[in-house]
Order: structure tokens, then C-alpha cells, then sequence
């Protein structure tokens, strides 16, 4: 009698082409791969052992930040705010919020969004960038939001903590009134 392993449900997992799956309740965040920063990110993991790069030889469209520190590199098409879900695959059952840049983040994952100007939240940024869990979605541009999720990472942005929690409670075009 063969053993049969336990599956995760298959809402769980989305198709990231090339029959390679993912578990999308795992994600945290989704990066443009054309930033500096993110290119940054891609090397760290690298070099830490923590990348999984799943594009078969093609080109990196997305790189998706997951729980577990784990880069995960896709030739999907990067999720488009329009769509309210993820365009990676055929089934996302967590929300995404475009925070500009071709970035999306997980919703649900979102603990705080904090502005970045009070001395305890820069000691915080700070903090994060020597423990490796910043992760800078600005693409070089002035950072107006810090947004803390649930698996300790701390995610830095160009918009404001008005315009995410805007986007996050009225969709995806929405702007800060």
C-alpha cells in the first residue's frame, strides 16, 4: 500500500508557468524584478541559498518574497493593481495592493502602516536592515510609508500611509482623498 502525502488545498496553490506551483498563503510580497533594489534582494538570496528561481531560462517577471525569507523568481507576468488579484496564476485567494512601480503586496499580511519620519520607526528600519528583513519596494525614490507584515518584514514605500490604507479599504485604483 503506497503512503499517500497530504496535499495543500488547491486553492492554496497557484500555477507560475512551466508547471511550477506556489503556495500564494505564503506570499508576502510581490517585486518588480527592474529595481535596484529588488535586483539587490535576488543577489542576497543567492547567496544566502534562499532563491528559487522557477522561469525555466526565461525572463524574471516577478520575484515573489515569501514567509519563509525564500525569493521566489517567476516568468509570470507581474500582478497588475486592475486586476484586485494576482495575475501570476489561476487562483489567488489573497488580495494584493499595487504600492506603485510594478510592486504589489499581500493585504492580509499587512500588520502596520507606519510613517517613517518618528525616531522609533527609523530605529526600526534600521534594525530591519541588519537582521535582512527590509525590503525596499521605493524603486530609488524618497520612502513615505513603512509597512510592517506579519512575518517581520518591513517594506519600504513610495506612496503614503494614507494612499496604502486608501487602496487597501477601496480597492485597487483608489488614491488618498
Amino acid at each position: 500500500m503506497a503512503s499517500h502525502q497530504q496535499r495543500p488545498p488547491a486553492h492554496d496553490l497557484t500555477i507560475v508557468g512551466f508547471a511550477n506551483m506556489l503556495r500564494v498563503n505564503r506570499v508576502r510580497a510581490v517585486l518588480s524584478p527592474r529595481s535596484v533594489e529588488t535586483q539587490g534582494l535576488i543577489e542576497e538570496g543567492r547567496k544566502r541559498g534562499t532563491l528559487i528561481d522557477m522561469t525555466s531560462g526565461r525572463k524574471v517577471n516577478a520575484a515573489a518574497v515569501m514567509d519563509s525569507g525564500h525569493i521566489v523568481l517567476s516568468a509570470g507576468t507581474v500582478p497588475q493593481a486592475s486586476r484586485g488579484r494576482a495575475g501570476l496564476g489561476v487562483s489567488m485567494p489573497t488580495d494584493l495592493i499595487h504600492i506603485g512601480f510594478g510592486n504589489v503586496l499581500a493585504a492580509n499580511r499587512i500588520l502596520a502602516i507606519v510613517s517613517p519620519r518618528s525616531a522609533p520607526v527609523k530605529a526600526m528600519i534600521k534594525d530591519g536592515k541588519g537582521r535582512g528583513l527590509i525590503v525596499d519596494m521605493t524603486s530609488g525614490r524618497r520612502v513615505r510609508a513603512a509597512v510592517v507584515l506579519d512575518s517581520g518584514h518591513i517594506v519600504l514605500a513610495a506612496l503614503t500611509p494614507a494612499t496604502i490604507a486608501n487602496r487597501i479599504q477601496n480597492g485597487p485604483g483608489a488614491e488618498a482623498s
